[in-house]
């Protein structure tokens, strides 16, 4: 709040006059008064003018101001000197004398510094008194009224925080409330007026605080609207106001959601921020949560401007901040999560470094805050996106750490250990350790005794158990997976996404389940509806869309192979067509389309016998095995199916490179299969047979062998198409 100190000592003012000699020289009398160090006591033995009321009043205005000049533990000597004077210049002064009202105000003055000092009660009701006694003596004209009601709102509401008596507020915002109406308008008192304005506004706020009634908050912000009208862009004070008036609209919409006020608040605060120069100590927090105020906006109205200026307005704050800074972390935090956002609408994976980066900050700032967790979702996001294995082993490492952290929030402690199961799925998937699958279906079998009745949560449990059937064939793990999954589809979720997540994983169990049973046609019916449902409720801009669609496309090549229709395979290779349109970049998903596109295509091969399809198979598959990193167990399939295509294209064209090539990739093939794998002897004896058939071409026994063994015999060539597709 804003006060004024008026003393008293104007020797310009009108009207009635005590007698004796003049104002001027008792003025004069009175300052060197001071000069000497005289004492109240002094004065009243030695001064000849001890009993005159401007004397009296003009050195105890002249004690007053030396001791507030001094030194903050000076002695309360002089401020007892000026009271006592002071109120004897009053006593001495009739009720109806012109000059009462200011001497009353001046004892004020030196009876609330004494309070400052002392904090003694008493001190500020005597001040009190003095103010109230004074307004009521002083017309409504008198020049300094205003000054004196701001000192008396002032006053009561410092009482008003001792006492908490919300009648000394209510008198507060009254004070306050009639300085601003008996302020003049004009530019001469604008100044007064914009801190009258600012005090009642403020002493509203306060009532509202209090009462929770709106009208009380309204009532503030108009006193601030006002104040701010006053306060010219030059006024030191000004960048103050707007952040106050700032948070107050951010206040009322809070309660009343007007987005108006919402939108006042933010440029307000941007306004605020502007006037400030770079090296202002504060720069940085005023940025920060500018950028905090606008990324809530974005959240509510999606607005892409929105995010990348609260972006923007978030990293400069944060690199202006310094690192000892309470908030920065916070901060840093808000900062990964709207790059974050960013990354979910634009795909740019600059965001996702942005992003990486604001967390490690943050992190080394604050081991013990929620970036931990932030940070390892946003380093799984990377992996799925460049395969970076690094950021999968950091993403694990800091999950396991989030998840040891005390949390007494459900939901943040699923969320943490959500984020490490599946991101040991994915180290699983990559690197093949059924321990890390297995602590994977604990972990998350974990997650849903905290939250029994999540769907995305067993949406995931029946996606591991399905992955735990690909690896070890137990049909009991796809059994229970489907079981899992008719639950969660049952269940009823607050975001569409798990319910297509829920759709898609029970589609693709139902379709493994058709490949063990093949009689179960329904199973292949339904996962195909339920597919194309998903796939329906997925937007086109969504990195899912894609996902979907291929595996959209894997059943309707299930449903040719088992039925024959043609229509089935042209359509899993349009869809696969258009997976690889929106494909956003993701090597390990392009890797995994392409491979299907190529066995797609190698089935029309094998229907209308166009050889183009099967060069195009080819060519699908080469490209996918080059995106195969070494390590991942998908890689010896793709291996052994390129060699197949390779070997089908030598019995049609009895071009022997294609059948060098085809030797060569059947026996990476077999070497990188283990041990256990249950087509570990097939692949071998593949890659032994097509060995055996380049020797006979490059070294023939006799022309009669030639003619009769253009590729394999009959049976072989059997076994190599039951082998083909792994």
């Amino acid at each position: 709040m804003v006060e004024h100190e008026f003393l008293g000592n104007d020797s310009n003012q009108t009207g009635q006059q005590l007698s004796g000699p003049s104002s001027d020289y008792i003025i004069e009398v009175a300052r060197s008064a001071v000069l000497p160090n005289l004492t109240y006591a002094q004065v009243l033995r030695e001064v000849e003018l001890a009993d005159d009321p401007t004397y009296l009043n003009e050195f105890g205005s002249s004690l007053l101001t030396r001791f507030e000049d001094g030194p903050k533990d000076a002695d309360v000597g002089d401020l007892d000197d000026a009271i006592a004077a002071l109120c004897r210049a009053s006593d001495l002064t009739p009720d109806d004398h012109k000059d009462k009202p200011r001497f009353l105000a001046s004892i004020s003055s030196a009876l609330k510094a004494r309070f400052d000092r002392l904090k003694a009660t008493s001190d500020g009701q005597d001040a009190i008194a003095a103010l109230r006694r004074a307004d009521e003596l002083a017309p409504d004209d008198e020049v300094d009224k205003p000054n004196w009601l701001n000192k008396l709102g002032m006053m009561l509401y410092i009482i008003y925080k001792q006492s908490k008596s919300l009648d000394d507020l209510e008198e507060s915002i009254s004070s306050f409330r009639r300085a601003c109406e008996l302020t003049p308008d004009g530019a001469h008192r604008a100044s007064d007026k914009a801190d009258h304005l600012l005090n009642l506004g403020s002493a509203r706020y306060e009532l509202f605080a209090n009462t929770k009634h709106l009208k009380d908050l309204d009532d503030a912000l108009e006193s601030l609207c006002l104040c701010n009208v006053l306060t010219p862009a030059d006024n030191e004070n000004k960048r103050i106001r707007l952040f106050l008036l700032s948070q107050i609209f951010s206040i009322r919409f809070d309660h009343h959601n007007d987005t108006k006020d919402r939108d006042e608040a933010i440029s307000m605060q941007r306004q605020a921020v502007n006037l400030s120069p770079d090296d202002h100590a504060d720069k940085g927090q005023w940025l920060t949560e500018l950028g905090g105020m606008i990324f809530r906006r974005f959240e509510a109205n999606s607005d892409l401007d929105d995010l990348n200026d609260s972006i923007a307005m978030l990293e400069w704050g944060n690199n202006l901040l310094n690192d000892g800074h309470m908030t920065k972390p916070a901060y840093l935090t808000l900062l990964l999560v709207a790059f974050q956002r960013r990354y979910e609408l634009l795909s740019d994976p600059k965001d996702l470094d942005g992003a990486v980066s604001a967390g490690r900050r943050a992190i080394a700032l604050d081991p013990s805050g929620q970036s931990q967790h932030l940070l390892a979702g946003i380093l799984h996001t990377r992996f799925v996106r460049t395969g970076a294995m690094e950021d999968l082993q950091e993403a694990i490492t800091l999950s396991s750490r989030a998840s040891e952290l005390p949390c007494d929030r459900i939901a943040s402690r699923v969320a943490q250990l959500t984020c490490l199961g599946l991101s040991l799925r994915l180290r699983f998937v990559h690197l093949g350790d059924p321990n890390d699958l297995e602590l994977a279906i604990m972990i998350l079998r974990q997650v849903c005794e905290l939250q029994p009745t999540s769907q995305i949560i067993q949406t995931n449990i029946g996606g591991l158990l399905h992955e735990r059937y690909e690896r070890f064939g137990n049909v009991k793990d796809l059994e229970d997976a489907i079981a899992v999954l008719r639950r969660a589809n049952e269940l009823v979720s607050d975001d569409p996404v798990d319910k297509t997540t829920c759709m898609n994983n029970l589609g693709l169990s139902l379709w493994a389940r058709f490949r063990i049973l093949k009689e179960a046609t329904k199973d292949l019916d339904e996962a195909a509806d339920l597919l194309r449902q998903a796939e329906a409720r997925i937007p086109r801009n969504s990195p899912e869309k894609s996902l979907c669609l291929h595996n959209l496309a894997c059943i309707y090549e299930s449903r040719f192979c088992a039925g024959g229709d043609i229509r089935d395979i042209e359509e899993a290779i349009t869809l696969l067509e258009q997976a690889g349109k929106l494909a956003t970049g993701d090597h390990t998903f392009e890797a995994s389309r392409l491979a299907e596109l190529a066995t797609a295509l190698h089935s029309r091969y094998r229907h209308l016998n166009d050889i183009s399809d099967l060069s195009s198979a080819i060519a699908s598959m080469n490209a996918a095995v080059q995106l195969t990193p070494n390590g991942r167990p998908d890689l010896a399939n793709r291996l052994h199916n390129l060699a197949a295509f390779l070997l089908a294209r030598f019995e049609r064209l009895a071009d022997e490179k294609d059948l060098k090539d085809a030797v060569s990739l059947f026996s990476r093939a077999a070497a990188l299969t283990p041990v256990d794998h249950p087509n570990k002897k097939a692949r071998t004896e593949r890659a032994n047979a097509s060995a055996r058939l380049l020797h006979s071409k490059q070294h023939p026994a006799g022309k009669h062998k030639e003619q009769n063994a253009p590729g394999t015999s009959k049976v072989e060539r059997k076994a190599e198409d039951k082998c083909l597709i792994m």
